[in-house]
């Protein structure tokens, strides 16, 4: 087990915060899920499966949709969340940081100022208000641990930092696209004969593209959205780049060759670069990512979180739960050598003066 990467996990304490709230905020109710053809679906069935999935979906870094094959099965790492979680929620409590409900809900209206789609976003992932309220608190708590005994910044601070790093402001130019990928020229040639003859782009894609998803979602980019969403011009390769940046909006193309893709691109629209002028709640965010990022220097919290998981006293009262907890605690305990530096043993030196270690 990748001790480092599990633990890495509170760096992103929102997305734990997600998948545990889901369970949380669907377990009222009735046992029933719904029907199918009128048989009766139960929740029981539905979160057997959700423990037990080998393969899930993934977006990767490209935008595309694939398949992954899990690490261990999503209960194992569901459970892992959870205690994280309650580490947190306890080190906060004992470095006296824990937000009380009054800054949840002050948090809660920051965010909705930030993003208005805030809350709906996350009731449509079937979470509830006190599932929300929860994850807000757990973020907090987060950040406070990160920046305790961080100086205060100031608004004036942001606009100094925002001053002296121009790339902070700098919205890049992007496109809006489909695209048709083949692999030949007869390939090639059968495209550009539909498109001459009046089909349009869209259609040409779903039947000709190579792409995975190109017959679900009409060829749009990136190949796994289900409608063509803005790219950064910059992130593509440099003949799909100029390609791009030759071709009208609402205009076809011409073919790229890159290896043994051939690719022909319908340009929906294009933006230029341009400046971002920052508002208050936009300036107080970026102030706060800057005292977090002072205070992963100054504090520890990794530290904080393996201390909780490795010493703490936990009852699991599922049995097949109950061994994987007991298999990630040996596993911090284990590792918590590594994380908090404390050797264990002398290392072996290396002639040029570094030292040997195992891989992490």
């Amino acid at each position: 087990m990748n001790l480092k990467r599990m633990i890495s996990a509170t760096a992103a304490i929102s997305a734990l915060v997600v998948l545990a709230g889901c369970g949380g905020g669907s377990a009222s109710g009735s046992s029933s899920l719904g029907t199918f053809n009128e048989a009766p679906i139960s929740r029981e069935d539905y979160y057997k499966k959700l423990e037990t999935m080998q393969v899930v979906r993934v977006v990767d870094g490209n935008g595309n949709v694939v398949q992954a094959r899990l690490a261990e099965p999503m209960s194992n790492q569901a459970l892992q969340m959870v205690m994280i979680e309650q580490a947190i929620l306890q080190a906060a409590r004992d470095e006296k940081v824990l937000p009380s409900s009054e800054d949840v809900q002050k948090e809660r209206k920051f965010r909705e100022e930030l993003r208005p789609s805030y809350i709906n976003e996350l009731k449509q992932m079937g979470l509830t208000m006190p599932d929300i309220d929860r994850q807000i608190l757990l973020e907090l708590a987060q950040e406070r641990l990160t920046t305790r005994g961080v100086p205060e910044k100031t608004l004036a601070d942001v606009d100094k930092y925002i001053a002296d790093n121009p790339a902070v402001s700098r919205v890049p130019a992007t496109v809006t696209m489909r695209w048709i990928v083949v692999e030949t020229e007869a390939e090639q040639q059968a495209v550009d004969a539909d498109l001459r003859g009046g089909l349009h782009f869209a259609s040409v894609a779903s039947s000709r593209s190579k792409m995975p998803n190109a017959r679900m979602n009409n060829g749009a980019f990136p190949d796994g959205a289900a409608q063509p969403r803005p790219v950064p011009i910059e992130t593509f390769a440099p003949a799909m780049r100029d390609a791009i940046n030759r071709t009208e909006d609402g205009r076809v193309s011409d073919w790229v060759v890159i290896e043994n893709r051939r690719i022909k691109m319908f340009i929906e629209a294009k933006t230029p670069e341009t400046k971002k002028e920052f508002t208050n709640a936009e300036k107080e965010q970026l102030l706060r990512e800057l005292m977090v990022r002072e205070g992963s220097v100054q504090n520890d919290v990794q530290k904080l979180i393996v201390e909780k998981l490795s010493t703490a006293n936990v009852k699991i009262n599922i049995n097949h739960l109950r061994q994987a907890w007991e298999t990630f605690q040996t596993a911090v305990k284990e590792r918590s050598a590594d994380i908090l530096g404390t050797p264990t043993q002398p290392s072996e030196s290396k002639p040029n003066g570094t030292t040997q270690s195992g891989n992490n």
